[in-house]
């Protein structure tokens, strides 16, 4: 009897280890698993030494203007979120720039040439492909869609490789060989392909984020100090940024984003947008951003909004996500 049961025990012991699941690796498909469009961010931190006042502007401003990238001559970036990331991106200096680009599931990134216009008149932007790690990489290859020249020259063409995170809707890459500056631009899907408006901005949000201040003290030299922002705002649906009743009687009132008069936003088509953030000391803040999606809980039901942004005024800069409560 005592052998009987103790074979019987190791028989029921090696079934069970028949059936006990193994863990396995994530794998992708192919280019068709980028599809859609993508809400960008994309900074590079300020840092001593860079100049702080750009040419044609009063303090610290990266709203997008005309630049000339690197080693170009007579290249110029047109003002578009697209032109900025490529110029700054191939560049050393500090910039932000925030906006779309499509992966059309074949191997083509797509973005319209007018800030703010949805993918519908789409232009070749580059390249990109997909491993079967869910690594990627690619080339931002503009085409001269966001760039005029005087002369016959070369614009940049900015270089990547990164992963695709979160089942295809987050993909974070570094850019690479010369233009390779130790900056990661962060993707995320957009709330929808087209057909933004006010009201896709709507409700209370928490934020955090970082920033970077230049400052001066009289006699001395300029210092560069990071630091945390975090709270919480709410944006009405109409393009006024207030303090709401539940956030005026919190306890909590210094992560209450209390606007000032004057606080109002803008949404474009595409889902990207600008904001200006009047705080009660008097502050400014110009803020940009683009509306995406965060992952449905479990996979499945309506996705939440987050916003990913960057925010400038004389002397500061920085970025971040705010996501809905």
């Amino acid at each position: 009897m005592k052998r009987f049961l103790s074979t019987a025990v190791v028989s029921l012991a090696l079934a069970t280890s028949v059936f006990v699941p193994v863990s396995q690796a994530r794998t992708c498909s192919g280019n068709g698993d980028l599809i859609g469009s993508y809400g960008f961010v994309a900074a590079r931190d300020l840092f001593v030494g860079a100049a702080a006042t750009p040419a044609g502007s009063a303090g610290i401003t990266f709203v997008p203007v005309a630049a000339t990238p690197p080693g170009t001559t007579g290249a110029i970036a047109t003002a578009t979120p697209l032109g900025q990331l490529v110029a700054g991106a191939s560049g050393t200096s500090p910039f932000d720039a925030v906006g779309v680009l499509a992966f059309d599931g074949n191997g083509n990134l797509l973005a319209s040439n007018s800030a703010g216009v949805p993918n519908t008149m789409l232009n070749g932007s580059g390249a990109y492909k997909v491993n079967t790690d869910c690594t990627v990489s690619g080339t931002i290859d503009l085409n001269n869609t966001v760039f005029t020249t005087s002369s016959s020259v070369p614009v940049p063409v900015v270089t990547f490789q990164g992963v695709i995170l979160d089942r295809g809707n987050e993909i974070d890459i570094t850019t690479t060989g010369a233009s390779a500056s130790g900056l990661v631009i962060t993707m995320k899907k957009t709330i929808q392909a087209s057909g933004c408006s006010l009201g896709s901005l709507n409700g209370t949000y928490g934020f955090a984020g970082t920033a970077s201040t230049i400052t001066t003290p009289t006699g001395g030299s300029a210092a560069l100090t990071s630091s945390l922002v975090l709270g919480r705002f709410f944006a009405d649906g109409n393009g006024s940024l207030q303090l709401d009743p539940t956030g005026a009687a919190s306890p909590l009132t210094a992560l209450e984003l209390a606007a000032g008069a004057g606080s109002t936003y803008t949404v474009n088509q595409d889902c990207t947008g600008t904001a200006t953030l009047v705080l009660t000391g008097g502050q400014v803040r110009s803020i940009r951003f683009v509306i995406v999606n965060e992952s449905p809980v479990g996979g499945s039901g309506t996705a939440p909004q987050e916003l990913l942004f960057t925010f400038t005024d004389s002397a500061i800069s920085g970025r971040g996500s705010a996501k809905q409560q």
